[in-house]
């Protein structure tokens, strides 16, 4: 019983995570991007190596702008911040050499659904507008898979069902040009 309630509250902390920026138009500004990025993606791309080189980049900007803040003195960054970012780097390096090297068995890896749902639920912590406890890293890994398998399950419904397009057909095209 504790496990069930440890995944009740984990989510219940990480949809709180998920509405917070909704709280103050500054932060709303900052987050359309990335909910349209996820959305988008979602409904749109397919694993690709230029999926893998955008969610490289974007990973790339993230932990640089979070490093580059943290630096400045704007935010008071933890331990966690600053390992949080340089993840993020890493991860973005490795998207984009993994998208230039064309290395088909990793794009899944480096979906941009995956990239979005962790800049959301990191974004209030790394930004100091949450405090980095263990409760929220804890809702944020515990979320992680069945926040990331509804939104692909959503792109493929989307994709298949309302654009109609099958990845036999997509990848034709992609072989004609």
């Amino acid at each position: 019983m504790a496990f069930i309630e440890m995944i009740i509250e984990s989510f219940e902390t990480w949809l709180l995570l998920l509405v917070f920026p909704f709280s103050d138009i500054a932060i709303w500004w900052r987050m359309i991007p990335i909910y349209l990025n996820g959305l988008l993606s979602a409904i749109y791309s397919l694993p690709s190596n230029s999926g893998s080189v955008f969610a490289g980049v974007v990973a790339l900007w993230a932990g640089a702008d979070w490093i580059r803040t943290y630096m400045t003195g704007s935010i008071y960054a933890t331990q966690l911040n600053w390992i949080i970012a340089i993840i993020f780097l890493v991860y973005g390096g490795l998207g984009l050499l993994v998208g230039i090297l064309k290395k088909r068995g990793f794009y899944w890896f480096f979906r941009r659904t995956i990239l979005t749902f962790f800049a959301i639920s990191l974004y209030p912590i790394q930004m100091g507008y949450a405090p980095a406890e263990s409760n929220l890293v804890l809702a944020i890994v515990v979320m992680a898979i069945p926040a990331i398998f509804v939104l692909e399950i959503f792109g493929f419904v989307f994709r298949r069902f309302i654009l109609r397009t099958h990845t036999s057909s997509i990848n034709s095209l992609g072989s004609q040009y």
